[in-house]
């Protein structure tokens, strides 16, 4: 009688669950011929074909649902002595994650991101949180997933991850008095402005740049996030810098316009962030794996 060993049982137990052994195959990151061998010792070792291909997958045998479920917990209890991860399986799991983020990223980031959930995990859910001065701690804490912004100041103990570059335009009213499809440098520094001050978010590259090289705009107005900034600026003559994606957005759905800058402001990494207290849990292994796949594609 051939040797079983654990893998062996987790492959009886995922392919009863994916009725797959392609799926199967994927899921625990083995070959299909490897997962083909191992059944094979199965159907060897219990007397029993255990699972049958049909037109609707591959369907248990009475013997293999008599052994599913003593099989099942036997592996959860081996997971557990062991100190070993759980598996985690996105398509059946309604986890709520928490990412923080700037809401510039609730336009520019969070609708792809919502899509791709929709498609490949439909029952997970999305809580977002401002980003602040208290973000590394809920990131350390676990009382939030991911972080996405722009580089910041953290303690020892972070991982970070590039998602996207980023630059700067100009937004304006699509019928400014003076401005019309080209901003120039002695209309950037006459015109007033709107200054954005957004913790983790890229206004402060602008003000660090601005300072350098001693250009003083007229600040008018200071707000402390993009909420209604598009509105803001096709009521009034007022000028403000914003992220290339933002400003798209908001050309498309406004009655602003996106210029280029004037000033050559340098561009930028838009990273994730997260704690190395979770950097093996396989949740938020799988949260910040399909992140990037949404600036990828």
């Amino acid at each position: 009688m051939p040797r079983i060993e654990l893998k062996h049982l987790s492959i009886l137990a995922e392919i009863h669950k994916t009725q797959s052994v392609t799926k199967a195959a994927a899921n625990l990151g083995l070959s299909q011929p490897s997962i083909s061998v191992g059944l094979a010792r199965l159907r060897q070792h219990f007397g029993d074909p255990l699972f049958v291909r049909t037109s609707a997958g591959m369907k248990p045998t009475p013997r293999a649902e008599q052994l599913v479920k003593p099989l099942g917990e036997a592996l959860r209890l081996i997971d557990r002595t062991r100190g070993g991860q759980v598996r985690f399986d996105p398509a059946d799991s309604d986890r709520t994650f928490k990412i923080c983020m700037a809401d510039v990223g609730h336009m520019t980031i969070l609708p792809s991101l919502a899509k791709h959930l929709a498609g490949s995990a439909p029952s997970i859910r999305l809580e977002i949180l401002a980003l602040s001065l208290e973000t590394p701690h809920l990131l350390e804490s676990g009382a939030a997933d991911i972080a996405i912004g722009v580089p910041s100041r953290l303690q020892a103990g972070f991982y970070q991850q590039r998602l996207f570059r980023e630059d700067f335009v100009c937004l304006v009213r699509t019928h400014h008095p003076r401005i019309q499809d080209r901003l120039t440098l002695k209309q950037f520094l006459s015109e007033e402005h709107i200054a954005l001050d957004v913790p983790w978010s890229s206004p402060w590259i602008i003000e660090r740049f601005l300072e350098a090289r001693k250009l003083r705009r007229k600040i008018a107005m200071r707000v402390p996030s993009f909420l209604g900034l598009a509105k803001l600026v096709a009521a009034t003559d007022l000028v403000v810098i914003v992220p290339r994606r933002a400003g798209n957005d908001f050309s498309s759905t406004e009655k602003v316009k996106a210029l280029p800058s004037p000033v050559n402001f340098p561009s930028y990494l838009v990273r994730q962030y997260w704690h190395a207290r979770y950097h093996h849990d396989p949740r938020n292994k799988w949260i910040r794996g399909v992140i990037p796949q949404v600036f990828s594609g």
